[in-house]
């Protein structure tokens, strides 16, 4: 603080203890006089005391609010100064101090903003990126003031014998975080918004079977195992008969469930919706549980799929590997369906692999057109045209990669189904439902997600409407 500063706090604190004190006697004085000179002692008071007492504390208050600005203008040019500070450019000089002469040549560092050195000579970051371009003028100067050499490195002009190779300069190179400490970390990697997400096969059993909504854990389905009969009969002979016989069809609800945990700041932090991605994936995850079931099921503790149904019809191509043999038990199937279940199949049911072996064989003798689909030369198909439609005898073809490429004796065949698939019936007893809960980790900081399923499913209504093709024929295909 200044002397000036104090003197005049020194001279409001005096006035303002005189005045007090006068006001103080004033009071003393009123209690004790009668009461005709009290009223004339506080008129006293209010007409001199108090105004003056009252200039005097607006003069004092003004003075500490005229401070307090004062202050505050220091601070904020404090402030701005400091943030000029951090906007000026950092002199990287290069060993080329700002302002020296270096041989003949002065380098100066540019002003923010301007695009002309300072003063006189010549600017060094202007002469490195003329030479970087074959500025002559700019290597001859460069030249001057470093050497031929130098100049040469910097100007990417270095030949045979130049020793610039020898010397590594400031390069962003691969932002590796773990491991890389060069000026990569200036250049952070763009975050793309875009999530690729795991891709996964998409259930086809759900849109070609039947499906019920069921409020039981297992459903009994009567069945008529045995019919009447009746026959041609001579007169006066004794007619045929034969009683009507019943069993039960019993298939089973079972439970698939999944859990996923996510921490709690992750799911307040991530730009990315992280629950919902966890979500989605474990419904997937669910759906592709349930059709491998359906197809390949045990019973225990899971659905019977198709391929393990007693009754159906049964083919097998043995170990001939050949496509026409495959097309012709896939014939015999749709034979096996009708003749037994006395229906029409409606699809085949194959893994990719399988159909991509029939679409690719051909003819064994020339021409060698392809099986199945039109040929666009006598030689079969062209690498431009259209893949044959998803078809097969007039049936559609149904692909899906949950079909098992894992079976028979080397654990390494597929199965093709021929059936009316509307006869398989699913049993929906509570679709995939996700429950939260951030209690069971809590003390961890996580929630925990459920995704959970009740669904059965059976083939044994009508287990003559399939038709299995196996063997080890099939497998690599």
């Amino acid at each position: 603080m200044s002397d000036q500063t104090q003197s005049r706090d020194e001279d409001l604190a005096a006035r303002l203890e005189d005045l007090q004190a006068k006001a103080a006697a004033l009071l003393d004085r009123a209690q004790a006089a009668d009461p005709a000179d009290a009223k004339s002692l506080r008129a006293e008071l209010d007409s001199e005391i108090k105004p003056a007492l009252e200039a005097l504390t607006a003069e004092r208050d003004a003075e500490i609010s005229a401070r307090e600005m004062k202050g505050l203008k220091e601070q904020v040019s404090t402030l701005t100064g400091a943030i000029e500070s951090l906007r000026k450019p950092v002199d990287f000089s290069f060993g080329v101090p700002t302002g020296e002469v270096v041989g003949e040549t002065v380098y100066r560092k540019k002003s923010l903003g301007s695009a002309e050195p300072e003063g006189t000579g010549q600017s060094f970051f202007a002469d490195v990126l003329a030479a970087n371009k074959g500025d002559q003028a700019a290597i001859g100067r460069m030249s001057q003031a470093w050497g031929q050499k130098a100049a040469a490195y910097l100007s990417g002009t270095s030949g045979a014998g130049s020793t610039a190779s020898s010397g590594s300069g400031l390069s962003e190179g691969t932002y590796t975080p773990a491991t890389f400490t060069g000026g990569g970390y200036l250049v952070p990697p763009e975050i793309s918004s875009e999530l690729v997400v795991l891709r996964e096969q998409a259930a086809v059993l759900r849109q070609i079977c039947s499906s019920i909504s069921v409020d039981s854990p297992s459903l009994q389905i009567a069945s008529v195992t045995g019919g009447t009969i009746a026959a041609w009969v001579n007169e006066l002979t004794e007619k045929p008969y034969q009683n009507m016989t019943f069993s039960n069809i019993n298939a089973n609800v079972y439970t698939a469930a999944g859990l996923g945990v996510i921490s709690n700041q992750l799911l307040m932090d991530a730009r990315t919706s992280i629950d919902s991605l966890l979500i989605s994936d474990l419904a997937k995850r669910l759906a592709t549980l349930e059709e491998v079931a359906f197809i390949n099921g045990s019973g225990t503790d899971q659905p019977k799929g198709i391929l393990n149904t007693s009754g159906v019809n049964a083919q097998s191509v043995g170990s001939d590997t050949t496509i026409p043999v495959l097309l012709d038990k896939i014939l015999a199937g749709i034979t096996d369906v009708q003749t037994n279940y006395q229906g029409n199949p409606s699809h085949i049911l194959m893994h990719p692999r399988t159909w991509a072996r029939i679409v690719a064989a051909r003819e064994s003798s020339a021409p060698s057109t392809y099986l199945i689909g039109a040929g666009a030369t006598s030689f079969g198909r062209r690498g431009s045209d259209a893949l044959p439609g998803g078809e097969l005898f007039g049936l559609p073809v149904v692909l899906t990669k949950n079909m098992p490429t894992t079976l028979g004796s080397g654990s390494n065949e597929s199965r093709v189904i021929v059936g009316n698939f509307g006869e398989a019936l699913i049993l929906d007893r509570q679709g995939i439902t996700v429950d939260q809960s951030p209690h069971v980790l809590f003390t961890q900081n996580q929630t925990v997600f459920r995704a959970e399923e009740r669904v059965g499913f059976t083939a044994a209504r009508y287990p003559k409407a399939f038709s299995v093709i196996s063997g080890t024929g099939l497998a690599s295909g």
